[in-house]
Order: structure tokens, then sequence, then C-alpha cells
């Protein structure tokens, strides 16, 4: 027992966790390794806040200690605690953070003079499900370094990653971190501190990261799909080529983050059935096909960059972007074209929030109402950059979703049919309205649309014309049926002389000529809106 009292006593001062100055006489350690509570106690008097597991035993000690002088040999795949049986716990990790170099302790990441030091070698280690929660493993080795990785077989890479599915991680120091390639699937790892942490390529589905700081890390490659990663720092983060179909970054800070060739938009997991097969062994509630992430409230500056990012899919859908504080982010980098609908939009229209439970009206209204914004917000960001094209698809889809707005004002009010009737009718006559402007221009953005009804109107009613005509003598030409239909469409040609009530022709050169009064009324708005109206 003295001897861990020593090798604890020696930690003490190494780690910023500590929150007691170990004294010069060590406590007494429990006597019963079930007393957990007791052990917390003994370790947070000596110093070591971190520990609460009993202390291993001394033919684990000595196993340990003999594993960690076991020499390295990369290209066989010979790693000090790889293939170790038993497995490594917590308890065992404890001892070794303990007595690491020598009883130097783990790696204390906040005095920059440590931030040289290597810290544990766990590369090849299995440590699934365990619970590592707030351990200080700053500078851990948990897979090759850059240069190893360029150089290595597939054999190799997969000996030298830690595996860490479903272990929890929360609040734990991996600052500096190498855990290129390593096995992440649904950890849990909230308020993480991986500052400059190498995580290239890093296995990372369905993974809780709220809260993470990991300003300066990288993400190269890594799959972060389904991964939630809301309110996260990060700060200058490398996430270049990485997967985030189905990731939730709502709230998180991304100045000055490198997203170039990012995946964010949605995707079919089973097209990789590999893929699928090792995701559901850890997490069996991801869909088959997952929507683009969602990027509410995220943050964006003009150091951010998004060159060639993923952003839509027309199958399986794009990013949600509402409320993203752009920060003068440069957006003409993106294609946009590949995001046809928000994501928002998509969440927004599906009638149930997942299988077997449906939304009620008000949350459908709230959503909606989300869209709106979200559509609005990135027209104004688009046309201040000037990409007035892709601005006018999304302002024309905020006038479109404005419309199930009015709506759902109309079906979806509280209390029974006839309270709020007046309003109801109101929203209603506005919703049709609204229906009718975009059916005649598009809401001003598909001046076509007015052009196209013009000539309809214009052929159909000359048809009509040489069909009455005919029963006149003599009969109408096509020529002239047209030059009718042109000029009651346009209100000329017409003297009272002319006019014969109850004539069908007379009939027939009134509709069209209202009707050509509101066509021209849309089409000089819609030229207006086009090209002067920015």
């Amino acid at each position: 027992m003295p001897e861990r009292h020593h090798a604890a006593s020696r930690a003490a001062p190494a780690t910023s966790t500590a929150t007691t100055t170990a004294p010069s006489e060590p406590p007494a350690a429990p006597a019963d390794a079930s007393d957990h509570e007791g052990w917390r106690r003994y370790w947070h008097a000596c110093g070591c806040s971190w520990r609460r597991e009993p202390e291993i035993s001394a033919a684990r000690q000595r196993q340990l200690a003999s594993q960690r002088k076991q020499r390295v040999d990369s290209e066989r795949g010979v790693y000090p605690f790889k293939n170790i049986e038993p497995a490594l716990t917590r308890a065992d990790l404890e001892w070794l953070l303990a007595t690491h170099e020598d009883g130097l302790g783990p790696v204390d990441w906040s005095d920059e003079q440590q931030r040289e030091r290597t810290g544990l070698d766990l590369r090849g280690a299995i440590l699934i499900g365990e619970d590592l929660s707030g351990l200080p493993l700053a500078g851990l080795l948990g897979g090759l370094t850059e240069d190893s990785w360029r150089n290595a077989t597939a054999a190799q890479l997969d000996a030298a990653r830690l595996h860490l599915e479903q272990a929890d991680l929360s609040e734990a120091q991996l600052q500096g971190a190498v855990l290129e390639g390593a096995h992440l699937e649904a950890a849990r790892l909230h308020r993480v501190r991986l500052e400059h942490a190498n995580l290239r390529f890093a296995r990372l589905e369905g993974a809780y990261l709220a809260e993470v700081q990991a300003q300066g890390a990288s993400f190269v490659g890594a799959k972060l799909d389904a991964a939630i990663l809301e309110n996260a720092r990060l700060e200058g983060v490398a996430l270049r080529s990485a997967s985030l179909s189905g990731a939730h970054l709502e709230g998180a800070h991304l100045e000055g983050a490198h997203l170039g060739e990012a995946h964010l938009a949605g995707k079919r997991l089973a097209d990789d059935a590999a893929a699928l097969a090792r995701i559901r062994r850890w997490r069996t509630d991801i869909a088959d096909e997952l929507s683009g992430a969602c990027l509410n409230g995220v943050f964006f500056d003009n150091l951010t960059s998004l060159d060639d990012a993923i952003v839509g899919d027309e199958t399986y859908g794009g990013v949600s972007l509402a409320d993203v504080r752009w920060g003068g982010a440069n957006l003409a980098v993106v294609d946009w074209s590949l995001l046809r609908v928000l994501g928002d939009e998509r969440e927004a229209l599906a009638e149930e929030w997942h299988p077997g439970k449906a939304k009620d009206g008000p949350a459908r209204l709230a959503e909606l109402r989300t869209v709106v914004r979200a559509n609005r917000q990135m027209a104004v960001e688009l046309r201040n950059q000037g990409l007035n094209e892709d601005a006018d698809r999304f302002a024309y889809r905020a006038q479109v979703v404005q419309r199930l707005v009015l709506r759902g004002q109309a079906l979806w009010l509280p209390g029974p049919w006839h309270h709020h009737l007046g309003t109801r009718i109101q929203k209603f006559g506005s919703y049709v309205f609204s229906l009718f402007l975009d059916g005649l221009a598009g809401y001003g953005y598909k001046p076509g649309r007015s052009l196209v009804l013009y000539l309809a109107v214009l052929s159909i009613s000359a048809v009509i014309y040489y069909i009455l005509g005919q029963n006149t003598v003599p009969h109408m030409s096509v020529i002239n049926a047209i030059a009718l239909s042109f000029n009651a469409f346009h209100g000329r040609g017409f003297l009272p002389s002319t006019i014969i009530p109850g004539d069908p022709t007379t009939i027939v050169a009134v509709i069209e000529g209202l009707a050509g009064l509101i066509i021209e009324i849309s089409f000089i708005a819609t030229f207006t809106q086009r090209f002067f109206a920015r």
C-alpha cells in the first residue's frame, strides 16, 4: 500500500484537475474494494480528484507495467495494450495515468511546457463502453500520426485504431490527443476538451459531442453522420471532406472553420452496407436515410471556408439554415443550386416528429414560420453577396411556405371551428389570393408564367372567335380571329356601336379583356420586382 500512496502523491502536481494539495502523510486507503465512495474521498485527499476506482491489484500493476515497456512495432501492429487480457478498464487507466512517465503523471495541457509530452499510448486498445468521464487524457496516442498514416497499409491502420465505441468520455481532457481513425461510434463526449486534437478519419457516427471544446482540432475526413454537436466550440476546426449528414450543430461556433468539400446534405447509409452494419452495431436507431445537417443558429465569420461544401441533395434533402449568423462567410464558393429546398422545410412538411408521434397543428405552424424566416434570411444574405438568382429562388420558397402558414392559420387556430370565424375566413381568403399570385407570376419571381398565360389566353380566345365566326357571313378568317383576340385582350378595338348585348363574341371579348387587364397588371408588377426592386 505505501507504494500506491507514493504514486498517487507524485501524480498530484501534474494535473490541473486536482482540487486539493496532497498531504505530506497520505490518508489510509479503504480496506474494502467495493467501497467506491470511500475510494473517491481517498483519491480526492491524495490530490487526484479524477480518480474514483479502487486501486488495481499488485499483479495487475505488474502486468500493465510490463506491457507499457513493450517495444512498439507499427509495421506489425504491435502496441503496448493491444489485445491485452483482460481488457483495460477505467481502474487500469487511472493507475497508468498516475504512474505515467515514472510517476510524473498525466499531461497537464494548461502548462504550455508540458504540451510536448506524450500521453498514454493506447493504440489498438479496446475500451468499448467504458466510463472514462473526467479523465486527464491530454496527449493520448490512439492512432497513427499523419505521416505514418500516409504510408501505412489498411491492416496497419486497423491495428492502431483505438476502440471507444459507446464509451463515456464526458468532460475528459483530450487536448492534443491523436485519435486518427479511432472508433468512437455512439460515444459520449459531452463537454470534452479536444483542443488541437487529431481526429482525422475518426468514426464518430451517432456520437454525442454537445458543448465540446475542440478549437483548432482536425476532423478531416471524419465520419460525423447523425452526431450531436449542439453548442460545440469548433473555431478553426478542420472539417474538410468530413461527412455530417444528419448531424445537429445548432448553436455551434464555426468561426474560422474549414468545411471545404464537407458533405452536409442528406444521404442513404444503406448504399454502404459495411458502414451501415458497423454503425447499427452501436446505434440501432439510426435510419437508413439521413437528412441534411442542421446548422440552425450556427456562427460563421469571414474566415470560415465553405469551398465546394455539399449542401443539398434532391433525393435526401439539404441543410437546415434558420437563424445562421453568416458573419461575412463567402457563399459564392458553394453550389446553391444543389439546395432546392431547405432542410427546415422538409422537416416542417413531415407530419410526424418520428414514426408514431404525429405533430399537432400549432407545432406545424411554428415550424412553417421558421421555414419562412430561414428562406428570407438566405435570400437577403445571398443577394448581399451578388448571388441574385439563388436569392430569388429562396425568396420564392419563402412566399410559397408563407402561403402554407396562411392556410395553417385558417385551419389550426385553437378552439372550435366557429371560434375566430372572421379570422379564419380572412386567412383562407389570403391563402387563395396567394395561390392565384403564385400561378399568375410566381410572386414576381417567375415572369415566364405570365407570358405563358398571356399566350394561352390569346390563343384560346382566338380559337373561340374563329369557331363563333363560322356562323356569320362572311366567315371570320384565322387572321381576323387572332386580331380580335389581341384587341380584346388589350382593351382596344371595341366601340359602343360594335357591342351587341347577348352576342357570344361580345361576352367572350369582355371576359378576355378583364383577364388581359389582370395579366397586364401582374406582368408590370413582375417586371418591376424582377429588375428594379432588389
